[in-house]
């Protein structure tokens, strides 16, 4: 059983980082589109 709760908090975990990477690529193309060279390169660093 607490493997099974670990392993839906791994999947859980593994979800919200999924969508927050999806979120910055989002964001990055926003601001490539946008003509931000500083910030694209600000955030290719993190």
């Amino acid at each position: 059983m607490a493997v099974e709760g670990e392993e839906q908090e791994l999947r859980d975990a593994i979800r919200r980082l999924e969508s927050t990477v999806a979120s910055l690529e989002a964001r990055l193309a926003r601001l490539e589109s946008a003509g931000a060279p500083r910030a694209v390169e600000a955030l290719s660093l993190i």
